[in-house]
């Protein structure tokens, strides 16, 4: 019987971002992703990452063998900024607020606590802001993110804690990404499920990144060209879609496509992410993806990072 290696920050990740493509394409329900990510962020053990995927399709399994071992190159750093944004629920399709929407109608969002952006001088990361956008139980944290390193590889870190009225913590989630070449800021998200008849009225979010000694190269040195932005109100859902274009001479196996959609005061209502499959040499693809938004959001937009998973 083999040794159970340990597991490591990009072994995490890897599986993070197995996890929200078997989502994506309708694997795995947002509860049970939600439930499969939190175990994710503590798992210590390449056992414990195989057991999260060993029931989903070969391309979105965990290997079970330790992917690369790091060693930090760069201390993560302390807590960067507290986003505060609240947005208004629907809950059954009717609203559970008093304000007006975008639109007259439904959810909207409240009133905005504002933060001070400066970050810390040993900060290794900034949320710039934070925010979410509930349906029923589902909720989607989204934060815009700087990163401070000064590296093209930084790995980040995401926390979000979500509050009720009574200030009381209903659940707290994390999402790990990466940043890619020419990338300094770059939206994070991720999906939860409350219990049912819990309604979030605040999140807080913070970022750390991290630099490895191995790996620290962005997968590709190229910088996706990204569309406008449309919204969507499909049968059953909200959809984003935005045209992502290759401008290089080299196949994109993948990309890492993150939405936020935002109000007509510019705070996060929500958002949501996708991972759209080959984007052929100087080619160009509509990545669709499903959002989750307090109300009618007055615009969207999407950052993308190339990826060769």
């Amino acid at each position: 019987m083999g040794i159970d290696k340990r597991a490591g920050a990009e072994d995490r990740e890897r599986v993070s971002e197995q996890l929200i493509q078997a989502m994506s394409h309708g694997y795995i329900n947002p509860a049970e992703y939600s439930d499969r990510a939190a175990a994710v962020a503590t798992a210590t053990h390449m056992s414990q990452l195989s057991a999260l995927t060993e029931d989903l399709p070969n391309k979105f399994k965990s290997s079970g063998k330790h992917h690369l071992t790091v060693k930090p190159l760069l201390a993560v750093g302390a807590v960067a900024v507290i986003g505060l944004v609240a947005a208004g629920l629907t809950l059954g399709g009717s609203s559970k607020t008093e304000r007006t929407s975008i639109n007259g109608e439904g959810p909207a969002a409240a009133d905005t606590t504002t933060s001070d952006t400066s970050p810390a001088s040993d900060s290794t990361a900034t949320v710039l802001q934070a925010g979410f956008g509930q349906t029923q139980k589902t909720v989607w944290v989204s934060a815009e993110v700087e990163n401070l390193t000064g590296s093209d590889g930084a790995f980040l870190v995401a926390n979000f804690n979500l509050f009720d009225s009574a200030g009381n913590l209903v659940k707290t989630a994390s999402h790990t990404e990466r940043f890619g070449y020419g990338v300094t800021r770059m939206f994070i998200g991720t999906m939860v499920s409350l219990d049912a008849g819990i309604i979030a009225e605040k999140v807080e979010a913070t970022a750390n990144a991290t630099v490895y000694s191995t790996g620290s190269a962005p997968d590709f040195n190229v910088i996706l060209k990204i569309g406008e932005v449309q919204f969507a109100q499909a049968d059953f859902r909200n959809e984003a879609r935005v045209p992502i274009s290759n401008p290089s001479d080299h196949l994109i196996p993948s990309a890492r496509v993150a939405i936020a959609c935002f109000n007509v005061a510019g705070q996060i209502i929500g958002g949501g992410s996708t991972f759209p499959n080959s984007i052929a040499a100087q080619g160009t693809i509509l990545a669709e993806a499903s959002v989750y938004v307090a109300g009618i959001p007055s615009r969207c937009s999407a950052t993308a990072v190339p990826s060769k998973y």
